[in-house]
């Protein structure tokens, strides 16, 4: 029987943070076990070949690694970069939190996906973050936008009704 899909979790190409991520696994083994896999999807028809997929769960110390993990990718010869981000579950883990650094995170993960296109490799990137100042950016161009018309007498933002009609 051949599997469908493989995906393989690999939270940076660098071998010593992934070794202080999964302290028990063998980048160089993973590695030298993608290349067998290579070797057996390359002996597959192509209609029948497994679809091989590289994960990455990304935290503040793995930012940096992203164009890295394109090009880990396309040399293991992988179909697919997924990218996800971390999910803060205790407190221990904050300190890797993306939270405190939206701006870097935007940039590295738009940077992360045109380089992935140009090469044409197929990735998956999370949401981007929205920044504070363009949510009040685009509340006052939805507020300027509807009340133009209006008198300032009755002058209503149409962001905060339509959110407060989602509790009334």
């Amino acid at each position: 029987m051949i599997a469908f899909s493989v995906q393989v979790s690999i939270d940076s190409p660098d071998k010593k943070r992934f070794a202080s991520i999964r302290p028990n696994a063998d980048l160089d083994q993973i590695v030298e076990n993608l290349r067998l896999l290579q070797k057996i999807r390359k002996g597959i028809p192509t209609k029948r070949r497994p679809f091989l997929s590289i994960n990455i769960v990304l935290m503040k110390s793995t930012l940096k690694d992203l164009p890295a993990m394109v090009m880990f990718t396309m040399n293991i010869g992988a179909d697919h970069l997924e990218i996800c981000r971390l999910v803060i579950h205790t407190k221990d883990m904050e300190p890797e939190s993306l939270a405190e650094c939206k701006s870097e995170y935007n940039g590295a993960i738009l940077e992360t996906k045109l380089l992935a296109e140009s090469m044409n490799l197929s990735i998956a990137i999370p949401p981007l973050f929205v920044i504070a100042s363009e949510v009040e950016k685009e509340k006052e161009v939805l507020c300027n936008s509807h009340s133009e018309n209006m008198s300032p007498a009755i002058r209503q933002c149409p962001f905060l009704w339509n959110w407060a009609s989602n509790f009334i």
